[in-house]
């Protein structure tokens, strides 16, 4: 949780259909096909929550997460910092972190899920991510 959602992807999910968005970032085949969906859907509906906590001037309120098995409920705060944020996203991110995740993440360790990766390593280690790990979705694994 050290960088935000890139503009563009955040921009292609406001913007591109199921169709499209499966076509660009996902496999293809329908190997997981309802949960590659229920990713999109449930990306799409985080900006547009962003967008409206923005626009109506909300308080915001986000719940940290009592342990690492929680993680999605970061996802909110993660589109929200994206969009309005990009510059405290690391801090405000940090901020919300369960215990065990930010002890680790001060350590420079890596996490993996099957829908991200994330390592505290800040050297960009080439490749088009931003730091010198890689990640495939859906299940591919993670490496550093």
């Amino acid at each position: 949780m050290q960088n935000p959602i890139k503009k563009e992807i955040l921009d292609d999910f406001r913007s591109m259909n199921e169709t499209q968005l499966l076509n660009k970032y996902f496999r293809t085949g329908n190997d997981w096909l309802d949960l590659k969906k229920k990713i999109i859907e449930k990306l799409k509906y985080e900006i547009s929550e962003s967008e409206s906590i923005k626009l109506e001037k909300k308080p915001l309120e986000f719940t940290k997460p009592a342990s690492v098995s929680q993680y999605s409920y970061l996802l909110f705060p993660a589109v929200y910092f994206s969009v309005y944020e990009p510059d405290g996203f690391e801090d405000n991110m940090n901020e919300l972190l369960p215990e065990e995740l930010a002890k680790a993440n001060a350590a420079g360790m890596v996490y993996c899920s099957g829908f991200s990766c994330s390592s505290n390593d800040h050297d960009s280690g080439g490749g088009n991510d931003s730091g010198g790990s890689s990640c495939s979705s859906c299940g591919g694994g993670c490496s550093s």
